[in-house]
């Protein structure tokens, strides 16, 4: 769930469910996703993990080497 999302709902920074994510799929889940689907219909990783594009992304980013610098648009 995104900060802004959860402080809107009253909750603390430390009580918010988050997910540890490399760099490269943070960025590429906030370039995919609004705040809105990521405190909604794509609030678990479960969700996330389901979605088509999420899908092609997690398969492409795991062939890359680690010293490649991955960027996200």
């Amino acid at each position: 769930m995104p900060v802004l999302q959860g402080r809107r709902k009253g909750l603390k920074v430390q009580d918010l469910p988050t997910v540890g994510l490399c760099s490269a799929c943070h960025g590429y889940v906030h370039s995919t996703f609004s705040n809105a689907d990521l405190s909604g219909p794509y609030s678990t990783l479960e969700a996330l993990t389901e979605h088509e594009g999420v899908i092609r992304f997690v398969k492409w980013v795991r062939k890359q080497p680690e010293t490649k610098g991955v960027k996200v648009k």
